[in-house]
């Protein structure tokens, strides 16, 4: 924004391990040195600070200012689970100042509600999720980035199935009037990957009853998940980063190309990005990225495990 990339990630200011997690923050004009500043969003009473998702307001929609960074983002708690809160920043993402009616989404009756997606859609946001106890991709709406409508299913998990008795971790793209939906199946310790679309955003039809992506290759294991999606409107295809590996934490990331989005051919030479035993903050794993393209390269953003309780972002 502003000729500046900003850097959000998952930090605790008074030690080396886990724990007291706030949003760190760090700045560059070209991706390569960063300078770092006091952490943006600290934690409060509700919990810790996990992941979230970041847009620029540039419509004033909530009321903050013309331009002003809304941050969504996760307070983790024993007490309230993982909900959804709101911050906004006027000073080009220095200082947040949180929404006082803070969690947005949530907790209470509505249980965990985290893994989330958001997209600015005409004149309001659409926020997909992962809905835990109901084990779907839920979807809540927003005209104001603050005040959310409570989660309604829009992909169930699917009775008797082999693969989706558990539905997380969508990643949507909206592409010539429709929503492309990929997402996280799971079941019996195993992951996949599978692909529905929309012509709302609302009713999602499954595009096959099998799923798009499996662990079929020795590095994958059991597991494929947590697809990062974007359409490349230069060489017409779909692009997809997924992770593979274990089950509870996958171990590395692959790359995978679709001309459809249903059939996918993914690169010989995965995993395109594995953990690197020289820098100890990732020597375990790494996994879940996200992907920019920029106008020359693309930008990856990834999670990266020093062991397996302890994570940090790269």
């Amino acid at each position: 924004k502003d000729g500046e990339y900003h850097l959000y990630y998952q930090y605790n200011p008074y030690g080396s391990k886990w724990g007291n997690m706030h949003w760190g923050h760090s700045v560059s004009k070209e991706l390569m040195h960063w300078e770092h500043l006091e952490p943006a969003i600290a934690r409060d009473t509700l919990g810790h600070i996990f992941s979230g998702s970041s847009i620029v307001d540039q419509e004033n929609t909530a009321g903050y200012g013309e331009g002003s960074i809304l941050a969504f983002y996760t307070s983790a708690s024993d007490k309230n689970g993982q909900i959804q809160c709101l911050a906004y920043s006027n000073d080009n993402g220095r200082t947040f100042t949180k929404y006082e009616n803070n969690p947005v989404l949530g907790g209470g009756d509505l249980g965990t509600v985290f893994d989330i997606c958001v997209l600015k859609d005409s004149d309001s946001y659409k926020m997909y999720s992962s809905w835990r106890p109901q084990k779907s991709i839920a979807l809540s709406t927003s005209k104001d980035g603050k005040n959310w409508s409570a989660p309604q299913i829009v992909l169930p998990p699917v009775e008797g199935s082999s693969w989706e008795a558990d539905m997380n971790r969508p990643v949507v793209v909206y592409k010539d009037g429709l929503y492309h939906m990929w997402y996280t199946g799971q079941n019996d310790g195993k992951s996949w990957i599978g692909y529905a679309i929309s012509k709302d955003g609302y009713n999602f039809e499954r595009q096959s009853k099998e799923p798009v992506l499996s662990a079929e290759q020795p590095w994958e294991k059991v597991a494929v998940m947590c697809p990062h999606v974007i359409w490349d409107k230069h060489e017409n295809i779909f692009k997809m980063w997924y992770s593979g590996g274990e089950q509870y934490e996958p171990d590395a990331i692959g790359y995978a190309t679709s001309k459809d989005g249903l059939h996918w051919t993914k690169w010989d030479k995965n995993p395109i990005f594995k953990a690197d035993p020289a820098q100890s903050w990732e020597q375990h794993k790494v996994t879940a990225c996200q992907v920019i393209e920029r106008e020359n390269d693309y930008l990856m953003f990834y999670i990266g495990f020093y062991d397996i309780n302890f994570a940090q972002i790269g």
